[in-house]
């Protein structure tokens, strides 16, 4: 019986350091490198956060059973470039793809499947190519940052669902080349304002703009007569009707809509194409009782040359002889003929533009509404500025029509790559005649290729001089935010520090990009040992988070800007960030010393019962005056031979 336990004792030892074992190691960070394989007679490989297709041909199609080789790391890719040669992407290509921000396209497309970029929750624009026919069934659906994208001219099928839930699209123009469109295709598009249907549908169909709730400018074809069933319920902001068809007189059709949409008689409708531009009030707060007025106004534009959306939030307030006023005390003030001295008022306007450029006629668009949008005089405010281009290069020439604008400028590729360019500081002498390539790709290295001793390291290769004042994001994956990334130029065999930054929550680690060259070797060290981390740029899209006060901010010679004040963590993360860590910490050490304490508790109690086993069991009296005869008579033998040596005679 103790031979059992003492085997049991030494069976539970091993099993317990064995899970404290696998305890540890799954709390530690997993090594990820080049992963790559086939697709049907397509080439993938997933490195450094790119998914990259290659090949000539159809991608197949995958389902539910069987899904691409690399959903397994569907989380992990931050960019995808589908290369030349490429002319269909399957059935569920990049479904679940949540962190995927930029996604190239080849010329050669010709077909999305269905589901394709469903679920892909950051990618915010894609270009989609000329010679584009079919847009599968849920092709983007769930894709919640999508915006301002340009659907081509030659598109011929748009399926079910394609748009549906994409949350952050503010205007569409479906082409008049659509000849098959789908139903749901636009349900649920909270942020849609402006929606244009060009191709020659009879009936809009069932469910198009279903909870379209701020859908304000609609556009129909001549050609369309009916309405689907549900087609714009909850579209109770819609109030602009451009249709010169034939029921417009008989107001068949709108009727249809104004029922369908609960706007009642609110539908006003014009007897003319869409125009150009369209304005639509977005939000209004004007409080008699309150000192300030608010109201919010998006404006569209649609060109041959670009997309333009431009959103605007005006707070003003006023003054009487130096003292504030309320809004229904200015009206009546202001209510009579004569003029009141002593009123002044102050203006603080907003600016956000988000612009998809197509040409260089495009870029002069682009630069006549960000002068359009600058303050004037006793105005306040800022102007943000998004640029997508469909490729990876612009001129500089274009660059120059924004220069001495003042206004940040951010440059999104068609790859996903993204630049902020600093337009107050654009010489047009140093950038006119260049062309820039604003590409790059990102690899993860193998442990111990270079003498950079840091926790992980990525190649950076970028396609082109970059030489103007300018910043940027470099992806290497959301699980680095919060952790420092030092840039580093390789010259020969010495490795040049070039800027430390903070990583941001979506894994951007933000870098100058004034003097970067695309013949020489860059690499990026996450957590370098023996780095100074204490000037450390922290990102603009950290400012909230670190408490940073944009205009309480220093800049270096290099335009460089650093944070006034200490941090919250001297970690590089947010008080929320490591109170989490924390509480994780904490929790596994929990679980492994309650793991410890179980297993201790087991073996004690095991001991104490084997000691029960092996305890003397309780006798009778009759047993025990034996005993002692037998013992005492065995002793007296004993004794008598010890005496004498020998028996007695």
């Amino acid at each position: 019986m103790m031979g059992s336990n003492l085997r049991h004792h030494n069976f539970i030892r091993p099993i317990a350091w064995l899970l404290c074992l696998l305890l540890c190691v799954a709390v530690l960070p997993v090594t990820a490198h080049a992963l790559e394989g086939t697709t049907g007679d397509l080439t993938w490989r997933f490195s450094g956060g790119t998914l990259t297709i290659s090949g000539q041909g159809a991608m197949p199609d995958y389902s539910d059973d069987i899904m691409p080789p690399w959903y397994d790391v569907a989380e992990n890719i931050a960019k995808i470039r589908v290369g030349e040669g490429v002319t269909e992407l399957g059935s569920l290509a990049f479904y679940g793809c949540a962190n995927a921000r930029g996604v190239a396209l080849p010329s050669t497309l010709t077909r999305i499947g269905d589901r394709a970029f469903k679920g892909c929750s950051t990618l915010s624009y894609l270009a989609f190519p000329a010679g584009l026919t079919t847009i599968g069934e849920a092709a983007f659906e769930d894709c919640i940052s999508l915006d301002n994208i340009r659907l081509p001219a030659g598109l011929t099928t748009i399926g079910h669902y394609a748009f549906y839930r994409c949350t952050s699209l503010s205007s569409i123009t479906v082409p008049a080349s659509v000849t098959n469109m789908g139903m749901v295709v636009f349900a649920y598009c909270d942020n849609l304002k402006s929606a244009t249907i060009l191709c020659p549908i009879s009936t809009v169909p069932d469910w198009t703009f279903y909870h379209c709730t701020t859908l304000q400018s609609l556009t129909l074809p001549p050609q369309t007569s009916s309405v689907g069933s549900r087609a714009f319920q909850d579209c109770a902001s819609l109030t602009q009707l451009y249709y010169a068809g034939p029921d417009a007189s008989a107001d068949t059709l709108v009727q249809k809509i104004r029922e369908t949409s609960g706007t009642a008689s609110a539908v006003t409708v014009v007897e003319d194409a869409h125009p150009q531009t369209v304005t639509v009030i977005t939000g209004s707060s004007v409080n008699p009782g309150s000192t300030t007025g608010t109201v919010s106004t998006s404006t569209t534009s649609n060109t041959d040359n670009a997309s333009i959306t431009r959103q605007q939030d005006t707070a003003v307030s006023y003054t009487k002889d130096g003292e504030s006023i309320t809004l229904g005390e200015l009206e009546e003030l202001t209510q009579g003929d004569d003029p009141v001295s002593g009123i002044s008022g102050q203006a603080n306007i907003n600016t956000t533009i988000v612009a998809t450029v197509d040409n260089s006629d495009g870029w002069t668009e682009l630069a006549e509404t960000v002068s359009d949008s600058r303050p004037g005089t006793g105005n306040t405010g800022k102007v943000d500025v998004e640029v997508h281009i469909s490729g990876s290069t612009v001129s500089g020439d274009d660059l120059s029509k924004l220069s001495g604008t003042n206004t940040t400028v951010e440059i999104i590729t068609g790859g996903g790559e993204t630049w902020r360019v600093d337009t107050g500081k654009l010489n047009d002498n140093d950038v006119s005649g260049k062309t820039y390539d604003l590409g790059y790709t990102v690899e993860r290295t193998e442990d111990g290729a270079t003498t950079i001793e840091s926790d992980r390291v990525y190649r950076v290769d970028f396609d082109g001089d970059v030489d103007i004042a300018s910043k940027v994001a470099i992806n290497i994956n959301a699980d680095n935010g919060g952790k420092y990334a030092t840039l580093y130029e390789k010259r020969g065999k010495e490795y040049t520090i070039k800027e430390t930054v903070l990583v941001d929550n979506a894994g951007d680690a933000w870098f100058s990009a004034g003097s970067i060259s695309g013949t020489a070797e860059y690499y990026v060290g996450v957590n370098v040992k023996g780095v100074d981390t204490t000037n450390a740029t922290v990102p603009h899209t950290m400012y909230q988070q670190y408490g940073v006060d944009d205009d309480a901010t220093l800049w270096d010679a290099q335009g460089n800007r650093y944070e006034v004040g200490q941090r919250e963590s001297r970690w590089g993360i947010s008080g929320k960030r490591f109170a989490l860590y924390v509480g994780i910490a904490l929790g596994a050490v929990i679980l492994v010393v309650a793991f410890v304490m179980i297993t201790m508790n087991i073996i004690r109690r095991s001991r104490e019962q084997n000691l029960l086993r092996q305890a003397p069991v309780e006798e009778s009296e009759e047993e025990m005056r034996l005993r002692v005869m037998q013992e005492m008579l065995h002793e007296k033998e004993n004794g008598v031979k010890h005496e004498s040596g020998k028996p007695k005679q």
